[in-house]
């Protein structure tokens, strides 16, 4: 029997999964990352200790199979950091993750060419500090000595491929958060490019997801445990590769992942709808697919964690989840409660604690019960979620079901609010390595030949929620509210 493996790259952790040529999951690994964040907001990380990293996960799946029975690995990735190396591929500086903040506020200095407001059209995604593009300006502004001396301008992953196959390539989907790549001519940009210095020949070739990279270096197929006859095939980003996973695979199905941002992704068969709508695009299952469009409630994950403890407070019931007793708190109010003047109505915006530093929100909310006060933290997740597709609301005219996963989807009430707010049917799916699955997929149909992506999810869908309709007119003039008080909670740049 054949497997293959798909590498899931996050921010935090490093996930895999084995996979038969059956797309049965055999086995399932993960391991964390190490960054190395300094009190001045900058964060980095060994590339070279990444990568041994990234060996042990592969090595300890490899283990379970017979060797020899791997045929390719994929990745899916978190991209968007900024690494340098010289000509021989030995990197020159630590990585610098799309979490370091030494670029923010400082464009107009570093990109004095560069108009922010065009990238979007350009790239496929808005100007965003915090990735490759910037963090390159940064480095020819104040460190231009790296620049000059250096021969190879990628992201880790595109290193990681060159360690594994000797290539320097990578797919147009992983490419996407760079801000380098011109998304529709699939190829660098030449105009950021030149405002950087950097010649086409010191990046990578630029391919589809699923083009064979090459085969394993001998070396790193004994570092992995695998076979130098094992194939390397381009992934894609990864929440593309999540939804592949779960079956967002045409426009009847939106993705709705909570992390420490909630993702929102949709397959739309229109790339200047998205962008107008001020979604990011994705290639997706292009050629001859449609793109995905991507929105990000960013850091939103954070905020609720803040809230719900705020909330749930000292002394809870150590043998219940947090969801549960916040379920338990919430469901004993009144979902249809209209106070009679609306400037008494405990509306709460998770967007507006993103960065909580005190705690003036338990004084503010002293006058109110609990169950209240975690159905208005309810509420508002979904509240933000009904603002962010307003602006993309043609986007949505074929969409009926949000497919949820991750942090409030163990709710059983969360889910049913989300539901009612946004008047669609959610479902719940199991998430948990999706991104690796995709990944997985991806090398499974480069080798077997499968068909193309289901619309099923793996591992099936849990729980599903309708709609109450009778709940619409209480929503509606509760969200008019809403906005009216909140009109600006949502309006600053998001990452990942």
């Amino acid at each position: 029997m054949e497997y293959v493996i798909g590498v899931d790259l996050g921010t935090s952790a490093i996930k895999a999964v084995l996979m038969d040529h059956h797309g049965t999951l055999r086995a399932r690994q993960q391991l964390g990352t190490e960054l190395a964040p300094a009190a001045d907001g900058r964060i980095s990380f060994d590339a070279d200790h990444a990568v041994r990293r990234f060996a042990t996960v592969v090595s300890a799946l490899a283990s379970q199979c017979p060797r020899g029975s791997i045929s390719a690995v994929s990745m899916c990735a978190a991209s968007g950091n900024a690494m340098l190396t010289d000509a021989d591929g030995t990197p020159r500086i630590e990585a610098i993750s799309w979490l370091d903040r030494r670029t923010e506020g400082l464009t107009s200095q570093t990109l004095p060419d560069l108009d922010p407001a065009t990238v979007h059209a350009v790239t496929g995604w808005p100007w965003l500090e915090g990735f490759a593009f910037a963090k390159y300006a940064w480095l020819k502004h104040f460190r231009p000595y790296l620049i000059d001396k250096s021969t190879r301008f990628c992201m880790f992953i595109e290193y990681l491929v060159w360690r594994l196959c000797g290539e320097w390539v990578i797919d147009t989907s992983t490419a996407t958060p760079s801000l380098l790549q011109d998304q529709l001519k699939r190829s660098w940009c030449g105009e950021y490019l030149r405002m950087l210095g950097i010649t086409r020949e010191r990046m990578s070739r630029m391919l589809c997801s699923g083009t064979r990279a090459g085969s394993l270096l001998p070396s790193a197929a004994a570092e992995c445990g695998l076979s130098s006859r094992c194939s390397l095939i381009l992934g894609c980003f990864d929440h593309p590769a999540a939804a592949r996973a779960l079956g967002i695979t045409d426009t009847r199905h939106m993705l709705l992942s909570c992390g420490t941002s909630w993702v929102l992704l949709l397959p739309s068969v229109s790339r200047d709808n998205a962008i107008s709508c001020g979604f990011r695009t994705d290639p997706f299952l292009e050629p001859g697919g449609p793109w995905a469009a991507l929105r990000s409630l960013s850091r939103i994950g954070e905020a609720l964690d803040f809230l719900i403890e705020a909330c749930l407070g000292p002394g809870r019931d150590a043998g219940l989840s947090r969801y549960q007793l916040f379920d338990r708190l919430a469901s004993g109010v009144d979902r249809y409660r209209r106070a009679a003047d609306p400037a008494a109505w405990l509306l709460i915006d998770p967007m507006e604690y993103r960065k909580p530093g005190d705690d003036t929100l338990q004084l503010s909310l002293a006058a109110y019960a609990r169950g209240e006060v975690a159905l208005a933290i309810m509420e508002g997740a979904a509240f933000c979620l009904r603002r962010e597709l307003q602006d993309g609301a043609r986007l949505f005219a074929s969409v009926n079901t949000i497919r949820m996963a991750g942090g409030p989807s163990e709710s059983a009430l969360w889910p049913q609010i989300i539901a009612d707010i946004l008047n669609l049917r959610v479902e719940i799916v199991h998430a948990r390595f999706s991104g690796a699955i995709g990944a997985a997929q991806i090398a499974a149909s480069s080798r077997f030949s499968t068909s193309g992506p289901s619309d099923n999810p793996v591992g099936g869908i849990q729980r599903v929620y309708e709609p109450d309709r009778s709940l619409q007119p209480v929503y509606s003039e509760r969200y008019q509210v809403f906005t009216a008080r909140h009109a600006d909670a949502g309006q600053t740049p998001a990452g990942q």
